[in-house]
């Protein structure tokens, strides 16, 4: 019953604001999502004027390559069926997807640990303050963990007792979570191969046919596609491993996602686990990590969301630490007495999260920054060659201003007016026809 209440609770902390008209949390990804939402329903749409097509369409055909666009058609689909576009809906279904994976957590947290000590696992996963955050953005990233919360679950049953079900639950949720997003395999795979009870061979051959949707996808995008050209350039940049950048960076997103204290607890939940199985999936799950950070050089110490899917292995670990409490406490006070702390630490965690996240969930002056944009677009009469100076790379004006263009200066301009000691050698000007539209 109180996982169903924490669930609900924390289903609800997220639609506070959740129909705030402006988004601030990594602004960028998440009008990617709504504008290649917004050019599939206009397309669809015969009411949309002409240029409000053109427009979208513009907007869509300038995003890179990527994961597939599940979200987006789903928000396409329904935005269809409500006769209107609308962003609320998909935030909420980001939401909701991380809330149910609290499911598959719960769980997992049960195997490893027990039931009250699993509580402490969906406390932490569903209250800590950036989740909270993060989860409500128009992107994939809750429904990749979610996708990789089942995956694991599934591998670990077919590590328990292998039959043709537990196989093929285990192949098949690997595939969708790496199909949902690629980075869910350095947790999926390290999550099967940490099965002691199963050979090589039969490992091999559940990576293997879960990641045939995935190479299907991504290997047509890399052949066919711009997927290399959009994706690959600044994902692996081995030098960065042997500088401060790196480092410093990657230790920053850790206390900024899931908090030092927290992460050091989880560290060392791994090696409280009640058996050695529990032991050998958080220490494989932990080894992804580092394994991901080591793939990813660039993005690790810069782009805080994607350590979000890391939270859940936090959680787990966690709850190592808790189970091990949880048994030296009750040989001195009783069972009773120590089922009650817990519920007291879980609550400690739920409304300390939903304090820290609260005043961060809603927007101020969202409503006349969006009538600002709008203005905007009217200005340039909706052009689609607008060239952005803005933080945002321009996201935010192409979807509430309705024009598009690209942003400028970007990387290969940089890489153009500055010489390769740092001196500023040649000024470019923005290329002829382009309108500039500076936002702040």
């Amino acid at each position: 019953m109180l996982a169903l209440i924490l669930a609900g609770s924390a289903f609800a902390v997220r639609l506070h604001g959740i129909t705030d008209p402006l988004v601030l949390f990594h602004a960028m990804r998440h009008y990617r999502s709504a504008l290649i939402a917004r050019a599939c329903f206009d397309d669809h749409e015969a009411t949309t004027p002409a240029w409000a097509r053109r427009v979208a369409d513009a907007n869509r055909d300038i995003q890179p390559a990527g994961e597939p666009p599940i979200m987006e058609m789903v928000a396409c689909a329904v935005d269809r069926v409500r006769g209107r576009e609308d962003v609320v809906m998909p935030r909420a279904f980001a939401a909701a997807s991380w809330v149910f994976g609290a499911l598959p957590l719960w769980l997992l947290a049960q195997r490893l640990t027990s039931r009250t000590s699993a509580l402490v696992a969906i406390a932490l996963y569903l209250f800590l303050p950036y989740a909270i955050i993060a989860t409500r953005s128009f992107q994939p990233d809750a429904l990749m963990t979610m996708c990789v919360l089942w995956a694991v679950l599934a591998a670990v049953r077919w590590r328990d007792r292998a039959t043709h079900r537990t196989t093929f639950e285990a192949s098949a949720l690997l595939g969708v979570a790496v199909l949902v997003k690629p980075m869910a395999i350095f947790l999926v795979v390290p999550a099967v191969l940490s099965a002691r009870s199963r050979t090589v061979t039969s490992k091999i051959r559940v990576i293997a046919a879960g990641l045939v949707p995935a190479t299907l996808y991504y290997g047509w995008a890399a052949i066919f596609g711009t997927l290399v050209r959009d994706q690959m350039s600044t994902r692996f940049v081995p030098a960065l491993v042997a500088t401060s950048f790196f480092w410093h960076g990657w230790a920053v997103q850790i206390g900024r996602v899931i908090g030092w204290p927290w992460m050091l607890v989880a560290v060392a939940g791994t090696w409280f686990g009640p058996d050695g199985d529990g032991r050998r999936l958080l220490a494989a799950l932990w080894i992804g990590y580092a394994a991901f950070a080591i793939a990813f050089t660039y993005h690790v110490p810069t782009h805080d969301y994607y350590h979000l899917p890391y939270v859940a292995a936090a959680a787990l670990g966690v709850a190592g630490v808790a189970e091990r409490l949880c048994r030296l406490i009750a040989d001195r006070v009783g069972h009773l007495a120590t089922q009650a702390l817990i519920w007291i630490a879980v609550l400690a965690i739920a409304l300390g999260g939903s304090a820290v996240a609260w005043p961060r969930l809603t927007v101020s002056r969202a409503t006349s920054l969006v009538a600002t944009y709008a203005r905007l677009g009217d200005i340039t009469h909706h052009s689609t060659r607008v060239l952005f100076l803005d933080l945002e790379y321009g996201y935010p004006l192409m979807y509430h201003g309705q024009m598009a263009g690209d942003e400028w200066p970007n990387t290969d301009d940089l890489a153009w007016i500055i010489h390769e000691k740092g001196e500023v050698v040649e000024t470019q000007t923005p290329p002829r026809g382009y309108s500039v539209v500076l936002s702040h």
